[in-house]
């Protein structure tokens, strides 16, 4: 039976320190091949076998990589290498349908424009205009490199400047609403045996299912399902593809979600830091195959055509050698496609939502794990219920649910409706709702009711004196919705 090792453990049976672990886990050289509920994670001894015996092909890969951009640039070509083509090339197979080009999402979900691999000669114009170099220190020109530098490129960095994204996307459908609400139990059926999604009924054909299939990957063996956390990751990696940027780090990635500027400095702290490069791990290492040929044919989607895609939950790698807008950092993650995810979501005629990211940033509220899946989820609910016109109403418990905290304590959720409120609060000061209502069964707190802007008549929502809010009747501009 595999024996798996804490990092501290690991360190020991390597005979180096936990801060050389600590260094060689962000720069790929060794990956968590186990991951408990708790996010602690563990390394399998044959894993640490291949390191203590100088055979780690992650750290071989890796070093390739980067010197192979080095040599690049040497050449001629002064551009940062895609894994476009590859990635075209591992979703092709098994495919029946041809290959949808990614697209871009703008602010009314209305127009998608292409988006492809940049063309050298666009990348080479930047190059001229500084947008990126390889500079081996301070003092690097961008013409040839000096000859000493040609002799020793180990330090060689290769530069990007990128522009974050401002509006954040998000995949609506059927699939990736289920996918990040998986009990342990379901997940681990699944992995086994594959699921189905039922995508809609109709009278002549019956219920229409896309089948799909999950597989660990590069040694992967976490059975963790993935939750309402590794979603927002996921919206942040995927924001940034469709902005056009191929390279991303773990404080960019928080700061999308928390809602921060992009002028703000920012750092994660460094358990959420962790908690991101495992959740982009865990998600690299996902596979998931989606076929939904069934549903094309009855519903239309892709013109009719089929459309089966296989590719990790979120592609990309971590990378070594680069600094983003003249800062080098130790985790890079490098993003060559969109996640299989939105892709999806773009074929079931653009089930997509986008909104600003700033509606994130709640003042004075925590930024743990727990508070982002809350937040990310009202959010993403809010959205949903008024672009659908659906009942404007969040249960607390199916919020405890889609955010793994049905069994928490009570002073959690206690705190977490707190923090509900001050989101609801929050969203209400900037307009995005009108107002709304925490309303009680007996004596236990059960849902929030909220009213927006956009319906013609109902009731309204205004706050009481003593505390508290109280349904109000005069504006007849507005409607709200009770029901459950």
């Amino acid at each position: 039976m595999e024996k798996f090792y804490k990092p501290s453990e690991a360190a020991k049976f390597l005979g180096i320190s936990k801060r050389t672990i600590k260094y060689m886990k962000k720069d790929g050289r060794i990956v968590p091949d186990k991951v408990d509920d708790t996010k602690h994670i563990f390394y399998s001894e044959s894993q640490l076998l291949k390191i203590k015996n100088g055979a780690n092909d992650i750290a071989k890969n890796s070093a390739g990589d980067t010197q192979k951009m080095v040599q690049n640039y040497k050449n001629g070509a002064k551009t940062v290498q895609s894994c476009a083509k590859n990635c075209i090339t591992e979703r092709k197979i098994g495919v029946t349908a041809p290959f949808v080009e990614n697209e871009l999402v703008d602010e009314n979900q209305e127009n998608l424009s292409k988006i492809g691999t940049i063309p050298l000669q666009t990348v080479q114009n930047r190059v001229k205009n500084g947008d990126i170099e390889c500079k081996n220190g301070v003092t690097a020109p961008l013409t040839e490199p000096a000859q000493d530098e040609k002799s020793d490129t180990s330090t060689a960095v290769v530069s990007v400047n990128i522009i974050p994204t401002t509006k954040l996307t998000v995949p609506n459908d059927k699939f990736c609403k289920k996918f990040f609400n998986l009990s342990q139990e379901s997940y681990t059926y699944i992995l086994e045996n594959g699921g189905a999604i039922e995508e809609c009924e109709k009278p002549k054909v019956g219920k229409i299912y896309s089948e799909y299939e999950v597989a660990l990957i590069n040694n992967y063996t976490s059975t963790v399902p993935l939750d309402m956390f590794d979603k927002a990751v996921l919206t942040a990696c995927d924001s940034e593809f469709i902005a056009g940027n191929r390279f991303t780090t773990p404080a960019i990635i928080y700061r999308h979600m928390i809602g921060k500027d992009n002028g703000s400095n920012i750092e994660p702290p460094h358990e959420i830091r962790e908690a991101i490069l495992n959740s982009v791990r865990k998600m690299m290492c996902t596979q998931i195959t989606y076929d939904m040929t069934t549903a094309c044919k009855h519903l239309k989607y892709n013109n009719g055509n089929s459309f089966r895609t296989t590719a990790p939950a979120l592609p990309c790698k971590c990378v070594s050698g680069i600094s983003i807008n003249g800062q080098e950092f130790e985790s890079v993650i490098q993003l060559y496609d969109a996640s299989p995810f939105l892709n999806i979501a773009r074929v079931k005629n653009k089930q997509l939502l986008t909104f600003e990211k700033k509606l994130l940033d709640v003042p004075k509220q925590r930024n743990v794990t727990a508070t982002i899946s809350v937040k990310h989820y009202i959010i993403q609910r809010v959205l949903e219920i008024k672009l659908h016109n659906m009942t404007s109403t969040i249960i607390f418990d199916d919020v405890f649910k889609k955010c793994n905290l049905a069994d928490a304590n009570r002073l959690k959720k206690s705190r977490v409706r707190s923090e509900i409120i001050e989101i609801m609060t929050f969203l209400q000061s900037v307009g995005d709702i009108l107002s709304f209502n925490v309303k009680k069964v007996g004596n236990k707190y059960h849902c929030i009711e909220f009213s927006f802007a956009g319906t013609d008549s109902g009731k309204n929502f205004k706050k009481k004196s003593n505390g508290g809010y109280e349904a109000d009747r005069q504006n007849k501009k507005w409607r709200s919705y009770a029901v459950k």
